[in-house]
């Protein structure tokens, strides 16, 4: 699968911070945005998606048992915390550290999202429709 054929799912609540994300990753992705974790799983069961972007600002503990549910039902699923809150920078990588390729603070130069995203696509080539 080439570096342009990949789908990607970014699950943010904060408007502005998803168009945000989701307009720099467009360029050469395809990328769904999703508002809420509630149609995340059902989404990721009918689409081939290669990785998913998550706000850690969303409700916390909620955030926490939708990445762990995605682990468990697809583990080679590369997944990208992006968080926008800079004082809960050590309270993101405790939590999300082991489950994730990697963890994005906000603000960060978009080049620098593409080339992190990248990285973690390259490190764990993986699609949904493996595991159906």
């Amino acid at each position: 699968m080439s570096e342009s054929n990949k789908n990607i799912i970014v699950l943010d609540d904060n408007p502005e911070q998803r168009q945000q994300v989701a307009g720099a990753l467009a360029t050469g992705h395809s990328v769904e945005i999703l508002a809420s974790a509630q149609a995340l799983l059902p989404h990721l069961n009918s689409s081939d998606v290669n990785l998913l972007l998550v706000s850690a600002d969303l409700l916390e503990s909620y955030c926490l048992s939708v990445v762990l549910d995605v682990v468990e039902r697809w583990p080679g699923l590369p997944i990208v915390i992006v968080s926008g809150r800079s004082d809960q920078r050590e309270r993101v990588a405790s939590l999300y550290g082991k489950l994730s390729s990697a963890i994005v603070q906000l603000p960060l130069e978009m080049s620098r999202l593409q080339h992190v995203i990248g990285c973690a696509m390259k490190e764990k080539p993986f699609t949904t429709l493996t595991r159906r």
